[in-house]
């Protein structure tokens, strides 16, 4: 099997890899759960969820930022539109994402 490398990823699987990695780091517990050890999954994928969109936000703005800063025109190129349009559709991915079981 051929594994994938971050260039030849489609948009699903950008967000899945972002809201993977973001799991590790968020609170799993609900009301009383940290005092019985029990995590929820669901919150789980909601705080890793919104913490990819907050890092996908960022990535967006730096990025419009950097275009619009070093170019003359008030557009972005072919190959500007298509990475910001790759990165929109992770976003939007990344809201789709369900509870996967």
């Amino acid at each position: 099997m051929r594994t994938k490398t971050k260039n030849t990823m489609t948009p699903k699987e950008k967000a899945i890899e972002l809201t993977e990695k973001f799991k590790p780091h968020v609170n799993p517990y609900v009301g009383s759960g940290m005092l019985s050890n029990s995590t929820d999954d669901a919150v789980i994928l909601y705080q890793a969820k919104d913490c990819a969109i907050i890092a996908v936000n960022e990535m967006l703005h730096q990025f419009n930022a950097a275009v619009l800063l070093n170019s003359t025109q008030s557009e972005f190129t072919p190959q500007a539109n298509k990475i910001w349009a790759f990165w929109v559709n992770v976003k939007s991915e990344i809201k789709n994402l369900c509870e996967q079981k």
